[in-house]
């Protein structure tokens, strides 16, 4: 029944747009994002073949004027394409948002206000003419109530305060919402990747994540379980801090880099000169190389026999302890979380597929009588559809 409520004023508000002048179809917007996807495609596969580096100078990089050109038009009308995204998703979700919003927001002021003895709504009970008279005080009980700002059709907020504060509070909402923020940054992107750099380009990519449910639930994977994650994080950052107290203090000759500065007199660094400097090499090193801090270490002569094993129980440890065991903690649970949205998933589906919407009887049962079959019965006899249509029907 609460979702029927949500339902009915979405075929509302369609209905209205429908009957504008604002022909914002969903297979228009459909096919407009195709469009920017194409281009955006399009752009990228140009500088993977165009672009490259200076024959003369390495510092600098070669572009094909006529490539530059063609990306620079096909991304004016990509930039076209994401302003119209944007517009359309404001005119065809906007008063959807708002209205979601504010009913969340009154809820939660309501709340307060039941707590306030003082505080009273029959007098909000009196006659709308009075609406263009409210007091500033009464400006946040008008908002938990929107339907005392209706007078004979047109909304009036009784005060220059409470219209600036619903004004506000409207945009407020409109800015945090999920998918405005996302075409705002796509929108964004497409234009500074003009007027600064090309690079930027390359994030527009990431619109396939939101294109694609089985993407959006590898980040889901990461996102929905992020405390633990963190504190798995932490706890490795503080294990390798241990190791690198250890390797500041007792390994400093191991740590050392011969790769760097091959050709100056003075061959290679320290990768322990400080206590910070040892912290972020071990970091560096030691998560990056697949045996751990070992990899990265100067070999220790087996005849310095007190030495090579001491060395080797603070390398062997570390690739055990970090490597093996807490990486494959941070994977498991990315794994697990992972898992767990595709059960969810086919669990979701599956009770959409194969139970009756009305009465939550399952598929097999109606193969164990004779009938018509689940598909008629979820078809003709509980069509959730018709249920919803006489909702409207008694309402109206």
């Amino acid at each position: 029944m609460d979702a029927s409520r949500t339902l009915i004023v979405e075929m509302n508000h369609d209905a209205k747009i429908d009957s504008s002048r604002f022909m914002i179809s969903p297979a228009l917007v459909k096919k407009i994002r195709d469009l920017s996807t194409l281009l955006v495609v399009v752009i990228n596969i140009l500088m993977l073949i165009f672009y490259k580096l200076d024959s003369t100078n390495y510092r600098d990089i070669e572009i094909n004027s006529k490539a530059t050109l063609a990306i620079d038009v096909i991304n004016g009308f990509q930039i076209l394409f994401s302003l119209l995204l944007l517009i359309s998703y404001i005119l065809s979700n906007g008063t959807l948002i708002l209205n979601r919003k504010w009913e969340q927001c009154s809820s939660n002021l309501k709340k307060v206000y039941d707590r306030d003895e003082s505080s009273s709504y029959d007098e909000l009970e009196r006659v709308h003419e009075e609406m263009d008279e409210r007091p500033v005080s009464q400006t946040w009980m008008l908002l938990t109530n929107l339907k005392y700002l209706e007078v004979d059709g047109k909304r009036k907020y009784g005060s220059w305060f409470t219209g600036l504060v619903y004004y506000c509070v409207s945009t407020s909402f409109l800015l945090t919402d999920g998918m405005f923020i996302y075409y705002l940054w796509y929108l964004t992107f497409s234009v500074i990747g003009i007027a600064i750099s090309p690079i930027y380009y390359s994030f527009l990519l990431l619109d396939f994540i939101i294109r694609f449910d089985s993407l959006r639930n590898v980040i889901q994977s990461v996102t929905k379980n992020i405390i633990p994650l963190l504190l798995t994080g932490m706890l490795i950052l503080i294990i390798l801090f241990v190791y690198a107290s250890f390797g500041f203090f007792y390994f400093r000759d191991m740590l050392y880099n011969y790769n760097i500065n091959p050709n100056d007199s003075l061959v290679g660094e320290s990768m322990c000169d400080t206590m910070l400097s040892c912290y972020v090499n071990i970091i560096n090193y030691g998560l990056r190389n697949g045996g751990g801090i070992g990899d990265a270490a100067v070999p220790e002569n087996y005849l310095n026999y007190k030495s090579y094993h001491t060395k080797l129980l603070y390398t062997f440890s570390f690739h055990l302890i970090v490597i093996v065991v807490m990486l494959n903690i941070v994977f498991g649970i990315i794994i697990d979380t992972f898992a767990q949205l595709r059960d969810e998933k086919r669990e979701c589906n599956e009770d959409q597929t194969g139970k009756c919407f009305i009465c939550n009887l399952e598929e097999y049962l109606f193969f164990e009588h004779e009938g018509a079959g689940f598909d008629a019965h979820v078809k003709d006899d509980h069509n959730m559809w018709n249920y919803l249509f006489y909702i409207v029907h008694l309402e109206s």
